[in-house]
């Protein structure tokens, strides 16, 4: 299982802190990113996620171009590009902590989840920690 702490991206590790699960639904799923990225961003706006983006010279799509920032923010899931094909993400559950965290599997080349997740989540200004 890998864990994501979001904007501080943990590997293995779990918390001790009181948590709840955080309700989401999947706006797409798919294969976007062709860069060897892995892990999960927060964005509260469409220019926030383009600058990403556009920072990681990643083709825009339209993902976002009707998504409410107003009452929602996009939670963005990666594992990035790989040699094979076939590899996905399973999204187990998400929680807010003082951090959201993202726990998530990775498939086997077999099966057919997508690499990459953008859900929506209630409106969070979660702050990136180091």
């Amino acid at each position: 299982m890998i864990i994501i702490a979001l904007t501080l991206l943990v590997f293995g590790c779990t918390t001790t802190e009181k948590t709840a699960n955080v309700n989401y639904f999947v706006v797409h799923a798919g294969k976007e990113f062709s860069k060897p990225l892995r892990g999960a961003k927060i964005f509260n706006s469409a220019s926030e996620y383009r600058g990403f983006l556009m920072a990681r010279a990643i083709k825009a799509n339209d993902v976002v171009d009707k998504f409410d920032f107003e009452k929602k923010s996009l939670l963005v899931v990666f594992l990035g590009k790989r040699a094979e094909e076939g590899y996905g993400l399973k999204i187990n559950n998400i929680e807010d902590a003082d951090k959201i965290i993202v726990r998530a599997s990775e498939t086997l080349p077999k099966e057919s989840d997508a690499p990459q997740y953008f859900l929506a989540i209630d409106k969070t200004d979660k702050k990136k920690q180091s």
